[in-house]
């Protein structure tokens, strides 16, 4: 079940599809994605691995900085957060 509930965390955030400034856009869109992270996990009723959030978060944040786009950073954030927490996905 935790499986799933990664790409609906990340499909919480709302991140502008263009590079962020830095500072406080950057930290907004860190405690959305990570409230909308927890979010996910606690209407699954799961717990997510320890530090699963804040890499998952910190990658889609400098992805987005990057200049990639919103749904290709969350794809490819939960298919990183996916390997490194041993997770598997279903699609």
């Amino acid at each position: 079940m935790a499986a799933l509930v990664l790409p609906v965390a990340l499909l919480l955030v709302g991140a502008p599809a263009r590079p962020l400034p830095s500072g406080d856009g950057e930290d907004l869109i860190q405690r959305l994605c990570l409230a909308g992270f927890q979010r996910a996990f606690d209407d699954a009723g799961e717990r997510p691995p320890v530090g699963m959030g804040a890499f998952t978060c910190r990658c889609l944040v400098q992805r987005i900085q990057d200049g990639q786009g919103l749904s290709m950073a969350r794809e490819q954030c939960t298919t990183e957060a996916s390997r490194r927490f041993r997770m598997t996905t279903k699609g």
